[in-house]
């Protein structure tokens, strides 16, 4: 069984992947640390990777529209966490595009791609997207709002990149309690 630390502690590049397929098939070039996140571990029949995090409102940067500043309060405690890594080097390129795609329901969401969800007890689960674009971890609840439009769904950033990102989710970081 894949874990978290079998994830955090294999080096980006061990499962050797062919980038120029991808980025052919997305039609841009892949952020590194996306390429980081995806050249780890391969998942197999396992699909994803399960945690549990410790959740409180000073683990996100604040988000990006204030009206939405008040909405991590509303969760807290331990929450369980899937990672989504590629279970297989065999047509990953498929699997990249529908990180990309699949969760955006047809919309237009930017060039971010889904990585992992948090599953709380306000309603839907918390997306964990990065953003293709900063690099970025970001948070998106789009079971509240206006799923069609990004920015009118609560959303917000929780790692500023894919190293704080693992440091958080270990405790690592110095805010997890």
């Amino acid at each position: 069984m894949i874990t978290f630390e079998d994830l955090i502690h294999t080096p980006p590049g061990t499962v050797p992947l062919d980038w120029d397929a991808a980025e052919a098939l997305l039609g841009f070039p892949v952020h590194a640390g996306l390429k980081d996140f995806y050249s780890r571990v391969l998942c197999g029949e396992q699909r994803c990777i399960k945690g549990t995090y410790h959740l409180d409102n000073s683990c996100f940067l604040p988000p990006a529209s204030d009206a939405y500043a008040d909405w991590i309060s509303l969760i807290s405690g331990d929450v369980d966490y899937e990672l989504y890594p590629l279970c297989s080097a065999v047509n990953f390129e498929s699997a990249i595009q529908a990180a990309f795609g699949k969760w955006t329901g047809g919309y237009d969401m930017g060039r971010r791609a889904l990585i992992g969800s948090f599953y709380t007890d306000v309603g839907d689960d918390f997306l964990l997207l990065f953003n293709q674009d900063t690099g970025t971890i970001e948070w998106n609840d789009p079971g509240y709002g206006h799923f069609e439009v990004y920015e009118e769904n609560p959303y917000g950033i929780f790692a500023e990149n894919l190293e704080t990102f693992y440091l958080r989710l270990s405790g690592c970081d110095g805010i997890q309690k």
